[in-house]
């Protein structure tokens, strides 16, 4: 492909991204409603609560990713010779979180908030075209780029494993501390939203690192048990998150923690249960990957791991239903003052 086409192409994607973000970022401050073509609902989507990622707007992550594309391949077109191994590689690692923050915002649409936008849909298929063409690139190839880069890539995934361990045990530790009076409000529950948005963060970094450090050795790494495993542990977050999010993060304010509680609907009930349940997994399977990183220059077989793996899954959810329940207290006839808004 012509490099001037090439670049012609992204910063095409680079100003539809950026427009679709803009619109929605002006239509939020000039407090207008959204044309929203299709019969979505976007205002639905943009007022929510998860329209924000880490205190920042979601518009407003979009105008920068989005921005920085449009320059760099401006930069790029005026100056074809320039073409640094630093951005290229820089290009596919964002590209790549956009995809997967893509993706999470379409599942949050679809499975959280159950309703769409058809702009934010639009922008998550431009930052998919970007990364495409990225990958595509006929200027550099992934495997030589992440060679050289290989030292970056093991830092960033020990960033991902030590951050997913301490925002996980940080969340477990808040959210029984919040159980004090039975009952998470709307404030704890946006805590340990927040959290939990720091916890697909790095989910994310280990997404990203660990198939880039497969295509530099995949050779080796299909055979490797420990590093097998530890990708079944991170499609096991990925899953357990998504249930956390669709499932008990929507209804965490109107669970009641009570034991017996003869005012609580049935549905509530399993959804405590479920929610012991899911927090052990994340907690088990957090550690289960830092252990495993740690163990460095060890081999293991990979059914052997699997299987231990699995266990500590099934001693994790047995025990969080016989103790979760029980670190609460005796709370049969207790009832919280707590004022909790839905």
């Amino acid at each position: 492909m012509n490099i001037h086409l090439y670049e012609a192409i992204f910063i095409l994607l680079g100003c539809v991204g950026f427009a679709i973000a803009t619109y929605i970022y002006e239509k939020k401050q000039k407090k207008k409603k959204l044309i929203c073509p299709l019969r979505a609902r976007c205002d639905t989507v943009i007022h929510s609560t998860h329209a924000r990622f880490l205190g920042v707007e979601v518009e407003k992550l979009g105008m920068a990713y989005y921005g920085v594309i449009l320059l760099l391949h401006a930069l790029m077109l005026l100056n074809p010779t320039f073409y640094p191994d630093t951005f290229a590689f820089l290009a596919i690692l964002f590209s790549s979180g956009a995809v997967l923050f893509s993706l999470y915002l379409i599942s949050v649409q679809a499975f959280v908030l159950r309703s769409w936008c058809t702009w934010c849909v639009l922008s998550a298929f431009t930052s998919i075209a970007i990364f495409v063409f990225t990958l595509l690139s006929p200027f550099h190839g992934a495997r030589e780029l992440f060679t050289e880069y290989r030292y970056v890539i093991v830092i960033l995934h020990l960033i991902g494993v030590i951050l997913g361990v301490g925002t996980a045990t940080l969340s477990d530790i808040l959210f029984f501390r919040f159980l004090k009076d039975f009952r998470i409000s709307e404030e704890e529950n946006m805590i340990l939203g927040t959290l939990s948005q720091v916890v697909w963060f790095a989910i994310a970094l280990l997404i990203i690192s660990g198939t880039a450090l497969y295509v530099v050795n995949a050779d080796t790494l299909a055979h490797s048990g420990k590093f097998l495993t530890k990708m079944i542990a991170v499609g096991v977050l990925v899953i357990n998150g998504f249930l956390l999010n669709s499932l008990i993060a929507p209804s965490l304010v109107k669970i009641s923690f009570i034991k017996d509680d003869p005012m609580s609907d049935v549905r509530f009930k399993k959804l405590r249960s479920l929610s012991f349940a899911l927090g052990a997994i994340s907690i088990v399977s957090w550690y289960f990957i830092f252990i495993l990183g740690a163990l460095r220059g060890m081999t293991f077989d990979f059914m052997g791991l699997l299987t231990l793996y699995g266990s500590l899954i099934l001693v994790a959810v047995a025990g969080s239903q016989i103790f979760g329940p029980r670190m609460l207290g005796n709370s049969k006839n207790m009832y919280p003052d707590k004022k909790t808004t839905i």
